[in-house]
């Protein structure tokens, strides 16, 4: 466990729900301010279990663990997902006008936290901006339950996948180099959303065209943003343990 501490900058703990990465976690990050590391460890965890090991009501912010007495320093974070996710979204729209327009959408609540990956891409995004920050030695990351530790692994991919598919590019009104088939799509699209407008009413379809529209202009920032993370992921400087 020293080797593992003393020659890496990132160790992400991975596993299934309910084995004790939240444990595990907290332990490597007493261990390593123990050996003189600055250390910041952080979760997902909605029980907020770290939060009571450590003995923090609240954590949302980096909070310095009270009452250590080590030679380094130990910090803590709660992972917010749809806070991170919404203070994303307001850091790479082009104005605050465009942000409020995706907030206001009635999919974004649902989507931001619940389409598949997004809770694994802002903690990888929050894992990023802490091991890039200069203001830790070592960052630990408690990742979401997940029923195989790869899943973690694979969520960039899967995000950025659904951002690239075909459907979604034609929702988005990107139909440019795909022919026949694009024109015989937005027809098909046409035809769905005249359907779904005397089913539901126009505010539902606008709400839908008005999402894509919004997300769109920040697909490429959130596909850099994969990238990085992928990068940080492949990065020696970073360790995987796993817990089963």
């Amino acid at each position: 466990m020293k080797s593992l501490i003393e020659n890496h900058r990132v160790i992400v703990c991975t596993g299934s729900g309910g084995v004790g990465k939240t444990t595990t976690s907290a332990a490597l990050g007493i261990a390593a301010a123990r050996l003189g590391k600055r250390v910041l460890v952080l979760t997902i965890d909605p029980a907020r279990r770290l939060a009571t090991s450590l003995g923090i009501d609240q954590c949302s912010d980096d909070t310095r663990v009270p009452g250590q007495q080590f030679a380094g320093e130990l910090f803590a974070g709660m992972i917010d997902p749809a806070r991170i996710f919404a203070d994303y979204i307001e850091r790479h729209s082009q104005t605050r006008e465009a942000a409020q327009r995706l907030f206001d959408t009635v999919l974004y609540q649902q989507l931001s936290t619940t389409l598949s990956g997004s809770q694994e891409f802002t903690s990888l995004a929050r894992l990023h901006q802490a091991a890039t920050s200069g203001d830790y030695d070592l960052v630990i990351l408690d990742t979401p339950p997940a029923a195989h530790a790869v899943d973690f692994l694979l969520a960039p991919e899967k995000l950025n996948a659904v951002f690239d598919s075909t459907i979604v590019s034609l929702f988005m009104g990107r139909s440019s180099g795909l022919g026949l088939a694009a024109a015989a799509w937005k027809q098909g699209v046409k035809m769905i959303l005249g359907t779904l407008t005397f089913l539901t009413g126009s505010e539902f379809v606008r709400n839908f065209t008005d999402f894509f529209t919004a997300i769109d202009a920040i697909a490429p920032d959130i596909r850099r943003t994969n990238l990085q993370a992928q990068q940080l992921l492949l990065d020696p400087a970073t360790a995987f343990v796993l817990i089963s």
